[in-house]
């Protein structure tokens, strides 16, 4: 967080990350600063979303997804499955489109 100090206004500026960084935690305290970021994120960073586990999106068919929108902290979580399970959590990104 002490990185964003460096952008001047960073609420003019949407911030992505790599699962390595995001967090639940990380995107609500973004979005209480008025902060857009969305990122790919591990399954156990995710506050115990209710969305598809990785053991039950391993049996979907490819192009399978799950999502869940948090009212409370204005936070889009969406599971889905393309050659491996990818988790992607953002306090400004919407559903559509799911294809490309």
């Amino acid at each position: 967080m002490s990185k964003l100090s460096v952008t001047e206004t960073p609420e003019n500026h949407v911030f992505y990350f790599d699962n390595f960084f995001t967090s639940f935690d990380l995107m609500k305290s973004l979005t209480e600063k008025n902060v857009c970021a969305t990122g790919t994120v591990r399954y156990n960073r995710m506050n115990s979303c209710p969305i598809k586990t990785d053991k039950v999106m391993k049996k979907e068919e490819r192009g399978a997804s799950d999502y869940r929108f948090d009212e409370k902290t204005k936070l889009f979580a969406i599971t889905w499955k393309d050659n491996n399970n990818v988790k992607v959590l953002s306090n400004y990104e919407a559903l559509e489109p799911q294809t490309t």
